[in-house]
């Protein structure tokens, strides 16, 4: 039984994360200096949504592209995953 079609979710997900990171990035900028970690939570949004896109990409451009940069965002994000909960 297939629901919905996996692009369609992973468009949605890049939809989400775009706006999730407008937001943040609004956010950011009015309480950069009350806030120290909300920059390390910019920089989380914006590798979500660039590894959506790429992934939602994946058969248009490619394979080395779409797969190594996204593992790597990933990575990143994953190793800082403690700054994120400490600030």
């Amino acid at each position: 039984m297939n629901f919905l079609d996996i692009r369609t979710v992973m468009f949605s997900q890049l939809i989400t994360d775009a706006l999730c990171t407008l937001v943040l990035i609004a956010l950011w900028q009015e309480n950069r200096k009350r806030y120290a970690g909300l920059s390390f939570w910019v920089l989380d949004f914006i590798l979500q949504t660039v590894s959506a896109l790429l992934i939602l990409l994946r058969g248009r451009i490619p394979d080395w592209l779409s797969i190594i940069p996204t593992g790597r965002m990933s990575k990143a994000v994953l190793d800082r995953a403690p700054l994120f909960i400490s600030h």
